[in-house]
């Protein structure tokens, strides 16, 4: 019986220690803006994908590592990776324009440079990852169309027309970041108010027209709900 148990603790100290060892991986690199400048203040994040099978046609994600932020040089490690792996990585900074490219979105393809994880000790070699485009910031002023006051409680859905992606919510700052040069359709919605469809708030999304805008730019518009009529 003591035997056994320390061929058990033996066996269980075995598989911490690979476990520990393969989990020393990491991956650091340097954050840049479309102008080639070090990015402080960037979140990058590394997921996990498996090794492409010989048809090239299947890739599976994996497990995500938390957003990390670049210092002041747009530097950054990611550590606690699986040495050898293939991680596909992101940065993003939203404040500044630039999207999270996890989001199908922004980002329909899923394109990332895919680097391998390496043990901890020898890094892998800098990686220099790019920002960009930058994203249309799309500003909106939100109010009743007969009082004038703000309306507060809503819903803003969001379709890229391309590939039907769709997100919707409320946003605090009134500001959304869409793709650059993607036709977009814009949709207000609150209780006991008439659809708000973009640009000028038509009655239905078929009459609507969608919203393109270039990198970097920004657009302000206001939105006028109008009130439901009661019914007679």
């Amino acid at each position: 019986m003591k035997a056994r148990i320390a061929i058990a603790a033996l066996l269980l100290m075995f598989f911490a220690t690979v476990a520990s060892a393969s989990s020393t991986g990491s991956i650091k690199g340097v954050v840049i803006d479309e102008a080639g400048n070090p990015v402080d203040l960037a979140l990058v994040m590394a997921r996990e994908i498996e090794p492409v099978p010989p048809s090239g046609t299947v890739e599976v994600q994996m497990g995500a590592v938390p957003w990390i932020e670049t210092d002041k040089e747009g530097k950054f490690v990611i550590r606690g990776l699986t040495v050898g792996h293939q991680y596909k990585v992101y940065a993003k900074k939203e404040e500044d324009g630039y999207p999270d490219p996890t989001i199908p979105t922004y980002n329909p393809n899923d394109e990332a440079p895919v680097v391998t994880a390496s043990d901890a000790p020898r890094p892998s070699a800098d990686l220099r990852l790019q920002l960009g485009p930058k994203a249309v910031a799309f500003h909106y002023d939100l109010k009743d169309a007969v009082t004038g006051k703000e309306i507060r409680s809503y819903s803003v859905t969001v379709t890229r027309i391309d590939t039907n992606y769709t997100f919707s919510g409320n946003e605090a700052n009134h500001t959304i970041l869409l793709p650059a040069n993607t036709e977009m359709d814009i949709t207000f919605e609150a209780k006991g108010y008439q659809s708000w469809h973009y640009p000028g708030g038509q009655s239905s999304k078929e009459a609507a027209a969608p919203l393109r805008g270039v990198s970097g730019e920004a657009k302000n518009i206001e939105v006028l709900l109008k009130p439901e009529v009661a019914a007679p």
